[in-house]
């Protein structure tokens, strides 16, 4: 018995590897290839940004190997119409990254811009959480244009070649 579930371990960790398979935690050394290192950014936006931007850059960038990216990411509120009892009737977060990718290609940098709005409701602190979701919105959606340019821009090295 002992033999034969040697055997079928055996059989399923070659077939595995000949798929491709590698383990989650693998120490390849092509796993550091393409990786592209984000540094922290303040706040708690630059939070969602980061988060968001570690997500979609997991699988690189076309044509850049590596790289460090930097972010500046300022967010401006602006209110509407107050109301007697001190909430807002809107209010619209924009949010606002500088990004520059240093690879040892070249550098590609830019600025991105992108905002939410919130129409918070009636009760005592609901517009502490509706204005922290709509920071993280625009976060986001900073972070979706952000990797829209630099792969586009990272054509560039492709073509170069």
């Amino acid at each position: 018995m002992k033999p034969i579930f040697a055997a079928l371990i055996g059989a399923s960790i070659l077939s595995l590897s000949a798929c491709g398979f590698t383990p989650l935690y693998s120490t390849e050394s092509g796993q550091e290839a393409g990786s592209i290192q984000i540094a922290q950014i303040d706040g708690y936006g630059g939070h969602e940004l980061r988060r968001e931007l570690l997500m979609l850059l997991w699988p690189g960038v076309p044509g850049v190997e590596s790289g460090t990216l930097e972010i500046e990411y300022d967010e401006d509120t602006q209110d509407f119409q107050l109301r007697p009892s001190g909430l807002t009737s809107r209010t619209r977060i924009t949010g606002t990254a500088k990004y520059r990718l240093r690879t040892p290609e070249g550098s590609l940098s830019g600025t991105v811009r992108s905002s939410a709005n919130l129409a918070p409701s009636n009760l005592p602190y609901a517009d502490i959480s509706a204005r922290r979701e709509a920071s993280a919105k625009a976060a986001i959606s900073v972070a979706q244009r952000v990797v829209d340019e630099l792969n586009v821009k990272a054509g560039k090295f492709v073509e170069d070649e």
